[in-house]
Order: structure tokens, then sequence, then C-alpha cells
């Protein structure tokens, strides 16, 4: 049988309580220290014990990655934090501590794993979810606009949310779809002055132009474009940017005041602020 030595280099007079990892290991351990971190250890060492049992190892569920992992992480002060860049390791540790009533734990693995802009952005969110961290689940919700939709459902943490979870994030996805498709329409439509019927009993003022055929088209792109990734993080690469290959599209002008539509770059920075004004206002949004 495999024994580590928790204390590493303190003294052994506080190693009073052995514990046995699922796999075989056991860990020396500071009872002073352990108990200060966990009410479940806390409890069980102020019951009374079986003299018979007095020396023996308390056996527990989890494997010895995820003993020595809790170990360090009550000893951070002393010793370095576990690797943490496998999230299934980081799920076990986080289901150990709230077993053992261990709240240092998910308090100091928080800040280790999340706001990581290029790693496991469907776990982080999952992890927020559940632990309600409101900040980064905000945070995660934002950068997964910019993920395609199969990627984040094969993913293992997309099977971790609960259904409501689940829920909020495709919802998440189509509103950014309709707030950027909108912003297209109101960006190649404008309004004119008109004169209204001697008649008419609620005159209005102006009325604003019809999108042409052509430019219904490009509506449509641009919604197929946002069913892969609502946030536009792909923006630039979409083809109807070339107006050497749509030029009839881009030179159209209004009928009415033969004003033109749009250019590419009128169109693309259009959508670019928007993207990020709306990026911004999510961050701060209660409800994601």
């Amino acid at each position: 049988m495999e024994v580590e030595d928790s204390q590493q280099n303190h003294d052994d007079e506080h190693a009073q309580l052995l514990l046995l990892s699922a796999d075989g290991t056991e860990f020396k351990v500071n009872t002073v220290i352990l108990t200060t971190a966990s009410r479940f250890f806390r409890e069980m060492l102020e019951m009374p014990r079986d003299p018979a049992e007095a020396g023996k190892p308390v056996e527990l569920a989890e494997k010895r990655d995820v003993i020595a992992g809790l170990l360090d992480i009550i000893h951070a002060d002393e010793r370095p934090m576990p690797n943490l860049s496998n999230f299934d390791f980081v799920w076990r540790l986080l289901k150990a501590a709230d077993k053992y009533d261990m709240p240092r734990v998910p308090a100091l693995i928080r800040p280790q794993v999340m706001f990581k802009a290029r790693r496991g952005l469907v776990e982080q969110y999952a992890l927020a979810s559940e632990y309600n961290w409101a900040e980064e689940r905000r945070w995660a919700a934002v950068q997964l606009l910019g993920m395609d939709l199969q990627s984040i459902m094969t993913s293992k943490g997309f099977r971790r949310l609960s259904t409501d979870h689940m829920a909020k994030l495709l919802s998440h996805r189509a509103e950014r779809k309709r707030l950027l498709a909108r912003e297209v329409e109101l960006h190649l439509t404008h309004e004119h002055e008109w004169e209204a019927p001697h008649d008419d009993p609620e005159p209005e003022d102006t009325i604003r132009t019809d999108l042409s055929a052509s430019w219904r088209l490009v509506v449509g792109y641009v919604l197929s474009e946002l069913d892969k990734r609502p946030r536009g993080d792909n923006i630039g690469t979409w083809l109807i940017w070339d107006d050497n290959k749509f030029p009839a599209m881009w030179d159209e002008k209004c009928e009415i005041c033969g004003k033109r539509f749009s250019t590419p770059v009128q169109l693309l920075v259009k959508l670019q602020r928007k993207s990020a004004a709306v990026d911004a206002d999510d961050k701060k949004n209660t409800s994601l």
C-alpha cells in the first residue's frame, strides 16, 4: 500500500489521521488543517470512535488524485495548487469538496479555471451555471456566441448543463441573431418624408423604404451566418463584402431619393459596433 505524507516538510506531530483513497493510497493528514477546512471531518472527529478502530485509516470513495488535490488546495498557502487543466478532474474535485463541505476549495478553484478565452468555454459556462458564479457565467455566455452550435452541443460541458441552462444558452443565441439581423435591416432601409392625404386622421411625416429583393437575399445570408456564430466573430470572412463579386447589389440606390443603400465598409462597421455594444450589455445582464 502506498503512503503519501500530505504534510510534506511539516512536523508529524499533527499528522494524526490517515485517509485511504479508493485506489489504495494512504495520506497522513494534519487534523488541525483538515478540520478547519472541512466541517464534515470536523464533525466526524468530534464523534466517539471505537478504540478498535484507532490508528486505522478513514476510507474514502474518491481516488488518489482527488484526495491529493483537495489536500493541496487546503494547504494552498504552503504549496502549489494542483494542475486544473483537465475539467473532468475539476468537476470531481468540486464534487468531493461539496461532499466534505470544504468551501475554500471552490473559492480557490474559481479564479484558476474561469475567464480563460481559449480553453473549455462550454465547461466554464457549465461550472459557472452549476455554482452560480454570475459574472463568469455571463462572460462565458458571450464567448459561446462565437462558437458553432454543433461544437457546443457535442461537448461534455453541454451535457453537464441543466435543462434550464441549456434553454437559456439557446435563447441567448437566438436573441443575438435577432438583434444583429435587425441592425442590418435598419441600416439597409431609411425614412422619407411624405405628404399624407388631408383627410388622414393620423397623418405621418415619414415612411420607411422596403428592402429590395437583392437586399432581402443579403439579410437571408446574414441570418445563415449568424446561425453558425451569432456573435459574428467570423464576420470578416462573409462573402458579401466582396463588392467585385456583387457590384450590382452594392451600387443599388433608393428609387425615391437616389441614395446608395450601403457600402461594404459601412455595413461591416455597423455590425461590428452593434455586436460590441450588445457584448457589453450582456456582460451586465443578470438574466443570462
